[in-house]
């Protein structure tokens, strides 16, 4: 079950992550606007001398989904994320609630992902 307490605020206008939200009422997928769908909100965390994580091409392409840092994620306006363990590095996936087990799976059977929750955002 998706931990909850994640929410979206608008980010700082002209910032240098600000277009990162944009993409939630640009991009139409099937018809209509993305936003009509919920989103989630996965929170990596990295094996332990790892700093990256990879989503195959057609992943990002087919949900769209947004790989952030912790800056990044506040920058676009996420609040209320929690602090990553000490030595570890997290890094964060925006996608479609409907798209989330596709990432989830990917994340899986992925060697430089130690573990990953996924929060509602809301």
């Amino acid at each position: 079950m998706p931990a909850r307490g994640v929410s979206v605020s608008p980010g700082k206008p002209g910032g240098a992550c600000a277009g990162l939200r944009l993409w939630v009422r640009l991009l139409p997928r099937a018809g209509k606007a993305i936003y009509d769908d919920a989103m989630v909100l996965i929170e990596v965390h990295l094996a332990p001398g790892k700093h990256t994580f990879e989503l195959s091409e057609e992943i990002l392409r087919e949900t769209q989904a947004q790989m952030m840092t912790p800056e990044q994620a506040r920058a676009v306006g996420f609040e209320g994320l929690p602090a990553p363990p000490p030595g570890r590095e997290v890094r964060y996936v925006a996608v479609l609630q409907r798209d989330a087990r596709w990432v989830l799976n990917a994340l899986e059977a992925d060697p430089n992902v130690a573990k990953f929750n996924m929060h509602e955002v809301g």
